[in-house]
């Protein structure tokens, strides 16, 4: 839906030459110039000025198009000679509100890499025209340890994108399975793991759990809660980038080896 129509001030002279003459003519285009006599009229409601009329006019909303619009205005005098066109600019903001059909994000590690072609969150909210969480969101290996944004936007229905909206986190680095139990209630064990490993929270709450394998692969990505057993019978020996995110900023990154 387009914005209500645009009012603009006719001011033109409309003679040519040394001879005054009543304007008897007016009329606009918008956008492109179909030649003289040829553009929408304007109705006049007064000629007895000899050389300048002062005319308000009322252009359609079909008209325009959402954005900056480049409108000629021109006058022909009695002896049909026209005036110069003079040139205005009106800005025409669209302001219907769409439904969301994509929400996108990326992490500062990987820079924006345009509109459309950021990461989708899988089953964005239908029907609604705002959003303001949750989502689960990837969180890439080479996300270190230290503050990070994460950067989100969404499209509607329409076409239409919003803003990009920053969200601040901090990606901290547990020393050992020990401290991270200490600091945030999150129990791991073993480590070393060989056939699975056992992950507990102190509370009733939720814990994203994600692994990298040496290789950098994603191998492991899920809510959990309270107790769960993650079998690794089938991983690779080596070196892994787990990540534990249970608050809402913070995300602890920990080392875990595979024997």
């Amino acid at each position: 839906m387009k914005a209500l129509a645009a009012t603009c001030l006719l001011m033109a002279l409309s003679t040519v030459g040394t001879a005054q003459n009543n304007v008897v003519q007016a009329e606009y285009w918008v956008n492109s110039d179909p030649g003289f006599g040829s553009a929408t009229p304007i109705a006049l409601s007064s000629t007895t000025e000899p050389d300048l009329i002062d005319e308000t006019f009322t252009i359609p909303a079909s008209d325009l198009e959402p954005g900056f619009n480049r409108v000629g205005i021109r006058t022909m005098d009695s002896n049909g000679d026209w005036g110069l066109t003079h040139l205005r600019t009106v800005h025409v903001t669209d302001t219907s509100r769409g439904t969301i059909s994509r929400i996108e994000y990326f992490w500062d590690v990987e820079g924006d890499p345009g509109f459309g072609m950021a990461t989708s969150i899988s089953n964005p909210p239908t029907g609604v025209s705002d959003w303001n969480g949750p989502a689960t969101i990837n969180v890439p290996e080479a996300v270190i340890p230290g503050p990070h944004i994460v950067y989100f936007r969404v499209m509607d229905d329409l076409g239409r994108w919003g803003l990009t909206y920053p969200m601040d986190t901090i990606v901290t680095s547990a020393t050992s399975v020990a401290s991270l139990a200490s600091d945030v209630g999150v129990h791991i064990h073993p480590n070393p793991f060989v056939d699975q490993l056992q992950v507990r929270l102190d509370d009733t709450g939720q814990l994203r759990v994600i692994l990298y394998d040496p290789a950098g692969k994603l191998v492991y990505d899920h809510l959990i809660r309270e107790h769960t057993t993650i079998p690794t019978n089938q991983l690779a020996q080596g070196t892994y980038t787990a990540f534990f995110w249970k608050e809402e900023h913070v995300i602890h990154r920990v080392t875990l080896v595979k024997q």
